[in-house]
């Protein structure tokens, strides 16, 4: 069992110590929220940057909206995603790291690495999608006719991907920002970051209006 599984599997660990949950009824809360999500992201100095976010800060705004329709009330929910990548600085021989920040890259590497694959894997049945299927691409269900067979996308190999389901091939809108340095000694980085945002822009993400969920009360 992954990691990220066995997280997954305690929803106690989850809601009380990876994630802050918190319910905001005002504007000014909200942007309290915010200020303290910034504050308490982890940062420190590199070769490259000398506040490089050193783990992966995901601040997810779920709202709901209530109405009466039809004399029957109603709820509408979304959501927002606003994620901050760590730094994906390479640990280069002739610098000295000490052992929390080799941990620390390390840990972002393969979160990293996952986040490539499930954008990789999407990207790929994009393309396949938007050709003419080939008779290897086809299989036939229940009824006979004839599907494309699709691929499994590993969100399960870390707790990043997971967390970001929706974003990555889902219900929603996504827009990712690349940041990259216009100097020289950071052209692996750079490069890296171009190649990656590149798959990214492969994704298209089949969207829909999320339905009205009906509250039913019973009569006691």
């Amino acid at each position: 069992m992954s990691k990220c599984e066995e997280i997954l599997d305690r929803r106690d660990l989850i809601e009380k110590e990876k994630f802050n949950i918190q319910t905001c009824l005002f504007r000014v809360t909200f942007l309290v929220f915010i200020i303290e999500f910034n504050i308490y992201k982890s940062t420190a100095s590199t070769h490259v940057h000398d506040k490089s976010s050193r783990s992966h800060a995901i601040f997810t705004i779920t709202f709901i909206q209530a109405k009466v329709e039809s004399e029957m009330p109603i709820e509408i929910i979304s959501k927002l995603n606003l994620v901050d990548l760590a730094g994906s600085e390479r640990a280069s021989n002739d610098l000295v790291y000490n052992k929390k920040q080799l941990k620390e890259g390390s840990n972002i590497n393969k979160s990293l690495v996952s986040l490539g694959n499930v954008i990789s894997i999407l990207a790929e049945s994009n393309r396949k999608s938007s050709n003419f299927l080939s008779h290897s691409d086809l299989s036939l269900n229940k009824e006979g006719q004839a599907e494309s067979k699709s691929s499994f996308v590993p969100y399960r190999d870390s707790l990043l991907t997971y967390l970001l389901k929706d974003s990555l091939g889902g219900n929603a809108k996504t827009h990712m920002i690349a940041n990259i340095s216009p100097a020289s000694c950071c052209y692996h980085e750079t490069l890296n970051t171009l190649l990656f945002a590149q798959r990214a822009k492969k994704i298209v993400n089949k969207l829909k209006i999320n339905e009205p969920i009906r509250i039913f009360k019973a009569n006691i």
